[in-house]
């Protein structure tokens, strides 16, 4: 588990011990996310926040047909909009504080693992985080990608387009 993203996870390998290091990263920006917005725990409205600031590819190439992204990938100033959309709980912790994991983000990181397995990959990676986010519909973070028009369906159709039947991700 080296790389400059370590804290991100440390303390908790088994949960990420799958994880390629873009997921890591991802994960660390939700942690940031959560931390940013005061919130006691992170939760899908932060991993969403952590895949669109963690993995630019991943939003410009599969999600820019859903519309919303490209508003959202050019610039620091426009990520922070859809950051509007998630709201302060209290006040901004120290970026770097341990948070725990909210029941919800819990299930969606199962989903992400299933999705991982379920296309031969013995690694999770940010695709697979996207797919697990939208998959639990109920979800903060999948609410917010479905007031914008992306779906879990729209977004299996887009990686069949980019990939055309060969594994979901590239990194």
């Amino acid at each position: 588990m080296e790389g400059p993203f370590q804290e991100a996870v440390s303390g908790q390998p088994r949960v990420f011990g799958r994880y390629t290091e873009p997921a890591r990263v991802v994960i660390y920006f939700a942690r940031r996310e959560a931390n940013l917005h005061g919130s006691p725990k992170i939760g899908t409205e932060h991993l969403l926040l952590g895949l669109l600031i963690g993995d630019r590819r991943l939003a410009r190439s599969v999600l820019g047909s859903g519309g919303f992204i490209k508003r959202y990938v050019s610039s620091a100033s426009a990520i922070r909009s859809i950051s509007r959309k998630v709201p302060a709980v209290g006040n901004a912790a120290p970026w770097d504080k341990m948070l725990p994991l909210t029941l919800e983000l819990r299930y969606v990181l199962g989903n992400a693992a299933s999705e991982a397995d379920r296309v031969g990959d013995q690694f999770v990676r940010p695709t697979h985080l996207l797919l697990g986010l939208l998959e639990y519909s109920e979800s903060v973070g999948a609410k917010l990608l479905n007031q914008e028009g992306v779906t879990l369906e729209s977004v299996r159709a887009r990686f069949g387009q980019v990939n055309a039947g060969l594994r979901l991700d590239w990194h």
